[in-house]
């Protein structure tokens, strides 16, 4: 999807209890996270659509209250 709007002026307009930004490139939906996969370092959500998406590690923080 395109917007004129940056990625963070697009994520302050979304609920964040809906939606979390997890990569300089991806906001993804909470409730299409299928599986979190964490690897070594490298942490990656699995969505329901079949895509992954690898965390940036700048955003893992946001992340890490769901990997329980």
């Amino acid at each position: 999807m395109e917007s004129p709007l940056g990625i963070g002026k697009i994520v302050q307009k979304l609920d964040p209890s809906l939606f979390i930004r997890v990569h300089r490139s991806f906001i993804v939906n909470l409730s299409k996270i299928e599986r979190i996969v964490r690897t070594g370092s490298c942490t990656s959500l699995f969505m329901d659509d079949g895509h992954e998406i690898i965390v940036g590690k700048s955003y893992l923080a946001k992340i890490k209250p769901f990997l329980l």
